[in-house]
């Protein structure tokens, strides 16, 4: 929709090198992780995101910013996609969290 960004997505599983790769979907650096839940942690922290340029929002006007993660199911391999449409466990997303914004 309208202003929605991806931040990280887990790019893929080198079986080879037993590591998860993960990429920033901003910049496109990328980021190897030997264990899944350290790349799980990682994608779940945020940090120095650009939501918005301030020079955007009007002085003395209020403003909310919301935000949720979810499980982008077409980003995911083609046979990882069709268990994932079957498989409720797959259907991730959070609730949203908002928050005020002042110039």
């Amino acid at each position: 929709g309208d202003g929605e960004r991806g931040l990280y997505g887990l790019n893929s599983y080198r079986a080879l090198s037993e590591r998860f790769l993960v990429r920033n979907l901003n910049t496109g650096a990328r980021r190897s992780f030997g264990v899944l839940e350290d790349a799980l942690l990682h994608l779940g922290t945020i940090r120095d995101f650009p939501l918005l340029d301030e020079d955007l929002l009007a002085p003395g006007r209020f403003y909310m910013a919301g935000l949720r993660a979810g499980l982008d199911i077409e980003a995911l391999p083609t046979p990882v996609q069709m268990m994932a449409y079957v498989t409720p466990a797959w259907w991730l997303g959070s609730d949203w969290y908002t928050w005020p914004l002042k110039p």
